[in-house]
């Protein structure tokens, strides 16, 4: 049988924190420069987007789904169940 390539891990969003990310792509991108052409605001804006995936994924938890998991089951209504 053939076996499928691992699928990316999704990531638990709700998770994340985001204070670390924010601080993260400040230290990535260090202070702003003026953009004053078009490939310069392309250059700064790669590097934005870059930083800031980098920064999501080193800060976001992976997700642990099992065969058995409820996505709309949340925190909060595990904690209306008591």
């Amino acid at each position: 049988s053939q076996r499928q390539p691992a699928a990316k891990a999704r990531k638990a969003y709700d998770r994340a924190d985001w204070c670390k990310v924010a601080e993260d792509v400040r230290r990535q991108l260090g202070p702003w420069k003026e953009v004053k052409t078009r490939p310069a605001l392309d250059e700064t804006v790669d590097k934005l987007t870059e930083a800031t995936a980098t920064a999501v994924d080193r800060h976001t938890p992976d997700l642990r789904p099992t065969p058995y998991s409820k996505r709309w089951f949340t925190p909060a209504l595990k904690i209306q169940q008591t």
